[in-house]
């Protein structure tokens, strides 16, 4: 079985939920989130990082400058509000 390396930890959140937080990667036992994410800028992952007040204080943050969004199948209409909503909650 293969391990999980910090990288690819880091990757999965931001494809995924479009963000990390420094506490998360911390959270996670990951200090270098800055280093690790800069190598993910050489591979072609464009971020923009910036602070967010959160309820527990201040924190920085890193968003998918490009979302990737997975092909949805389904019968229902889905507004474009539903995909790209525009008030972010942090």
């Amino acid at each position: 079985m293969e391990k999980t390396t910090q990288k690819d930890l880091i990757k999965n959140q931001l494809l995924t939920e479009g963000k990390i937080s420094r506490n998360w990667a911390l959270g996670q036992y990951i200090s270098r989130l800055g280093a690790i994410i800069n190598k993910l800028k050489k591979e072609g992952i464009e971020t923009d990082g910036r602070f967010v007040y959160t309820e527990f204080g201040k924190d920085y943050v890193y968003f998918l400058k490009e979302r990737i969004i997975p092909v949805i199948r389904t019968k229902e209409k889905i507004s474009q509000n539903q995909l790209f909503p525009t008030k972010r909650m942090y």
